[in-house]
């Protein structure tokens, strides 16, 4: 379902239904223009809270689980922190194909398969960004 998000992604830029860049994304969420917004997950602590913070007060909905990579190639740019979704059609598509894998992976959560994933031995729900 990722693979797909991200394709559709691609599919909302070129039909200019996205922002990407800092400005825009802040302005289209004050006008309440976005419609969904996608953040990083390894955003940096300073934006990942001005992103949430402005989502929060305006109701826009903010969904984190591409990386900047990600983003980025879905777009064809460089690495993005966040990108807003512009319409109506696009964000309901995204949240049908986010409800699923959210599905699976809460399943998977419950079966102890994702909760028990550990880099160089620390659960991943332990690290500390930085730490080796």
């Amino acid at each position: 379902m990722r693979n797909k998000a991200l394709s559709l992604l691609g599919i909302a830029h070129r039909a200019g239904q996205i922002e990407c860049f800092e400005d825009a994304n802040l302005a289209a969420v004050r006008k309440r223009q976005a419609k969904l917004l996608f953040l990083a997950s390894d955003a940096g602590v300073a934006a990942a809270k001005k992103y949430q913070d402005k989502c929060k007060t305006y109701g826009i909905p903010l969904k984190q689980i591409f990386t900047k990579e990600e983003l980025g190639k879905a777009i064809g740019k460089s690495p993005r922190t966040a990108v807003c979704v512009l319409d109506n059609g696009f964000a309901k598509r995204f949240t049908q194909l986010l409800a699923n894998s959210d599905h699976i992976f809460k399943e998977a959560n419950n079966n102890g398969g994702v909760g028990d994933v550990k880099i160089k031995g620390v659960p991943i729900s332990k690290r500390v960004r930085g730490a080796k």
